[in-house]
């Protein structure tokens, strides 16, 4: 793109002439003339995407004393600024109309979505979402002490904030310290809760696993099983060179996957994702050899620790999106994104394509800093939500969440 003030020739028709720049510290070198259609393109890559307009529903007739609902007036398509659309559910005002007098009437709506204030959830980190058997549950990182690990239960996502926490792992054994990163996953029917902790400090925290007990209640304690280290396919220790942590699955055409971050224990190493399979029925054990398929490659994944962490896997029109957080946890802290076909070798790091850059940063929402270690709800809108965690210049971490909105590739 050009730099304000440098004008692309104008014998070359149909080149932008300038452009203004908006990267945060970007120092402008050099120029390169791009057409229209390429700065078009860039544009809506990099700038924020805001809503333009909706589509407007057909007419409905009804006979006189007929029942108007919500449904016969369906759902409205959102349009955005790079092209790209959304069908959305909407709130529709019904009681303007008067069914039992004939005439015409336009019908107001507001579309369903809820706005988040931040943050949702004061001093926890690593949030995670999951609705099971009709109800939300909220699991992470509690800041204050790293050392216990409360589940919350609630009919709506923001019905979370005020839900009362219930403690459901304790310290103990080989578990005195960091209890770090939970996540909740329904395996074959089955509830699990995947999280790290260490018998010392941070230096011997490992992956862990909890079931449980069928039929339980997730906000009760008593129903989960005890944890389970997790280890691989011959049943040693899942690494012995360091730590591993963050341990997220997901299911791809009948095979259950886990990816974790795991990071040896010398001045030289780095934190780096791995991937295997598990086997669905004990989710502890994989059964393939891990495979490294993600390293702090970039400025941004190294700037102050040389480190990725905090994977989840989302799919949408057949590719496996995996996001990742990199950076020290502190204002560089940002998240990146791996990309794969999900008909492909999961198991070949070739499948996975880094994204270059990071997609959420403290550059992306004004008074949020450090923004990472996030994972993907479903909102009763059919709204996909991003759950992060994030900071405004305070001592903790805080869950927050914001709806995601698909881009056009």
């Amino acid at each position: 793109l050009t730099v304000v003030g440098e004008a692309v020739p104008a014998a070359k028709p149909g080149f932008v002439r300038t452009a203004e720049p908006f990267i945060a510290s970007a120092a402008p070198v050099n120029t390169l003339p791009v057409t229209a259609e390429e700065a078009k393109n860039v544009t809506n890559k990099f700038r924020t995407v805001v809503n333009t307009g909706v589509s407007q529903p057909e007419g409905v007739e009804l006979p006189v004393g007929g029942e108007l609902t919500a449904d016969l007036l369906g759902g409205v398509t959102a349009y955005y600024s790079d092209g790209s659309s959304a069908d959305k559910m909407v709130n529709w005002n019904l009681d303007t109309v008067d069914t039992g007098t004939p005439g015409a009437y336009t019908v107001s709506g507001s579309i369903k979505q809820t706005d988040y204030a931040f943050p949702l959830i004061t001093n926890r980190a690593d949030p995670n979402i999951l609705f099971d058997n009709g109800k939300y549950y909220f699991i992470a990182t509690d800041e204050v002490g790293q050392s216990r690990i409360f589940i919350r239960e609630a009919d709506t996502i923001l019905g979370l904030k005020t839900a009362q926490d219930h403690q459901i792992v304790y310290t103990g054994g080989d578990m005195t310290a960091c209890l770090w990163a939970p996540e909740l996953h329904v395996i074959n029917g089955e509830l699990y809760v995947f999280f790290a902790a260490s018998p010392t400090n941070w230096q011997g925290v490992s992956c862990r696993v909890k079931k449980l007990k069928t039929g339980g209640d997730p906000t009760n304690r008593y129903d989960w099983e005890d944890a389970v280290k997790v280890v691989q396919k011959d049943g040693s220790p899942l690494y012995s060179g360091g730590i591993t942590l963050d341990m997220t699955c997901f299911e791809q055409d009948g095979q259950y996957y886990a990816i974790w971050a795991q990071r040896p224990m010398n001045p030289t190493g780095t934190s780096d994702l791995f991937i295997a399979t598990l086997d669905a029925d004990e989710p502890w054990k994989l059964t393939s050899d891990p495979v490294r398929i993600c390293a702090p490659d970039y400025a941004w994944d190294r700037n102050t620790t040389e480190v990725v962490e905090g994977p989840y896997a989302l799919k949408k029109n057949g590719k496996l999106y995996v996001t990742f957080s990199g950076s020290g946890v502190d204002n560089t802290y940002c998240v990146g994104l791996l990309t794969a076909d999900q008909t492909a070798d999961l198991l070949d790091p070739a499948a996975w394509e880094q994204t270059g850059y990071p997609i959420l940063t403290a550059a992306s929402v004004q008074g949020e800093y450090g923004p990472g270690h996030n994972s993907y709800a479903m909102d009763h809108a059919a709204n996909v939500v991003n759950v992060y965690h994030s900071h405004s210049h305070s001592r903790y971490q805080h869950a927050h969440c914001r709806r995601l909105h698909s881009a056009r590739a």
